[in-house]
């Protein structure tokens, strides 16, 4: 027989001890320093990278003006003592800048003039990026310093004081929480780690991925540029982009500034990996490869751009709670979004994630994201709408009917059964195989698309009316254009695309201006994760810290 003992038991060793989880700091604090050394080492591989040119950075990103001393000392580069003026002056100015961008640029201007290692100026003329590479990295420190800042402040307090709390009150903190943001700290490290490694200039195994990577950065924010201005704080948002396992957009919770667009390396073509190895050789991806970049944009847009309402494009989708697949809005958008700016070949790209998984698996349904089946349907329609209201912009009849053909010749080989076909379209679809005792046998494309077009005609209203093509100017050839070429005009086969592309993800593109791309100024906030308690502040951490990818990738939403 057993019986119960009530007797309070004593915790004989105590995982909960405040110090040995603040110990674990010591750990991320290296990750941080390491980061930071390798931002610097990677700076220093950019052609003319000098002090001149990082001069003249400061300045452009409203910083203080140094160019008469640094003059001076181009002048006579030898000289220690115009060296040593130029050095007490960005260190007396260290103290007073304003921003936390001018603060570590100033820091890393006096280092480097201490160190003596980049030059005054450049020897020769080389062939520059316009600065936009050397932004980009900085662009990475500042993510640091965000990061940096909120993890020693508010993240370490927060830990400190759920720790305390239940400490006095004898109960168990939530170590759960507290591990689990030691995790995304550590993931937000490899992750800036990842961005700065990838656009060295030099490596010693023969992988450079820094062109790939500006081509990649320049389309994310040629994306982003006809809406630009209905983010809040429209000049101070900074798109990087990286490659990953996956194809996702990183989501951070101290910062609304950074877009963070992580793209699986199996996108990227014509990288040199050894010696004698010619890329020339092989096949080049089709472009519509890297047009999942305009829909991870779409996400980010969806919650943070304003419009002239005053409402997001999330709040103005909560009028079709009722509609049967209201669960499905964030991700019509981001199509939307990506059909809006990438065209067909938005279609193309997700033809071709799906032609890559498993045939089986098409019909499932995840809760958010459209049932893969019915998918490439709906962006066609979208192609269809936009091409109904704006004609001088988008005229998709074809494409749209060449698509969704295309689509319907990839899921009879898989065995479904498609009935009623009109242009390409099946009316229903009978599944290949029984489904689950819940689900219909047959997939109703008509129906599905019909109670969806509400959806469809508010989200297109609102992004034509707001879209400004036009917001870099009409620019040189030398400059990347705001307009979107790849969407004009009707095509006569999906082949074309792979012509039309070439143009605007090829190497070329890496070299083209962007108009007021600078480097930003950002701190971290703790608005969205605000709470009473500090165990509520941790949750709302981890709630606001992740990822979000297509519906068959290992990411997930």
């Amino acid at each position: 027989m057993t019986t119960q003992n009530n007797d309070s038991l004593e915790i004989s060793y105590d995982f909960f001890d405040l110090d040995l989880w603040l110990a674990r700091i010591g750990g991320l604090d290296k990750a941080l320093d390491a980061t930071v050394s390798m931002l610097r080492s990677v700076l220093l591989e950019i052609d003319e990278f000098t002090i001149k040119k990082f001069v003249q950075l400061i300045s452009a990103s409203g910083g203080e003006d140094y160019e008469t001393l640094v003059n001076a000392l181009v002048a006579d580069p030898d000289s220690d003592t115009l060296r040593q003026q130029l050095l007490n002056q960005v260190e007396s100015d260290i103290g007073k800048a304003g921003g936390s961008k001018h603060w570590f640029l100033n820091n890393m201007l006096a280092r480097f003039l201490r160190s003596k290692t980049i030059p005054v100026t450049a020897d020769s003329a080389v062939a520059t990026t316009d600065d936009f590479e050397v932004k980009q990295i900085l662009n990475l420190y500042v993510l640091w310093n965000a990061l940096n800042n909120f993890f020693w402040s508010p993240l370490v307090n927060m830990m400190r004081e759920s720790l305390s709390d239940h400490k006095k009150a004898g109960t168990l903190p939530p170590l759960h929480l507290i591990r689990e943001c030691f995790r995304h700290v550590a993931i937000d490290f490899e992750i800036l780690q990842r961005a700065i490694v990838q656009r060295r200039r030099k490596s010693d195994n023969f992988v450079n991925y820094a062109t790939p990577l500006l081509v990649m950065d320049k389309i994310a924010i040629k994306a982003i540029a006809p809406f630009k201005r209905l983010l809040p704080d429209h000049a101070h948002v900074s798109t990087i982009t990286f490659l990953s396992s996956t194809t996702h957009i990183h989501h951070l919770p101290y910062s609304d500034q950074f877009i963070l667009i992580g793209l699986s390396y199996d996108r990227i073509s014509k990288v040199s990996y050894y010696p004698g190895f010619s890329p020339d050789q092989h096949k080049a991806l089709p472009a519509f490869e890297l047009m999942a970049i305009p829909h991870e944009v779409g996400h980010y847009m969806y919650h943070q751009a304003k419009l002239p309402s005053g409402k997001s494009f999330a709040d103005e989708s909560v009028q079709f709670a009722s509609n049967r697949y209201y669960r499905w809005c964030e991700e019509i958008f981001s199509d939307m979004y990506g059909c809006l700016v990438a065209g067909g070949l938005t279609v193309l790209g997700l033809q071709a994630l799906f032609a890559s998984g498993d045939k089986d698996r098409v019909w499932k349904d995840d809760e958010k994201h459209p049932t893969p089946v019915l998918r490439p349907y709906l962006l066609s329609e979208i192609l269809r709408v936009f091409s109904q209201k704006k004609p001088t912009h988008y005229d998709f009849t074809n494409v749209a009917k060449l698509l969704d053909t295309n689509w319907s010749a990839i899921l009879q080989r898989w065995g479904y059964v498609l009935l009623d076909i009109d242009a390409g379209r099946p009316k229903r679809i009978k599944l290949s195989s029984k489904p689950d005792d819940f689900l219909e046998e047959m997939v109703n494309i008509d129906t599905a698309l019909e109670t969806l077009r509400p959806i469809i005609d508010h989200f297109a209203h609102l992004l034509l009316t707001n879209a400004d093509f036009n917001a870099w100017g009409t620019g040189s050839a030398a400059e990347l254009s705001a307009e979107i070429p790849w969407s004009n005009g009707a095509v006569t086969t999906l082949n074309e695309y792979d012509a039309i592309m070439e143009q605007l993800t090829a190497n070329s593109v890496a070299y083209k201006k962007i108009p007021s791309h600078t480097i930003i100024d950002a701190s971290y906030s703790t608005a969205k994760i605000a709470a009473p308690t500090a165990d509520e502040k941790l949750a709302n951490c981890i709630t606001y810290w992740g990822d979000s990818g297509p519906s068959n990738s290992s990411v997930g939403t």
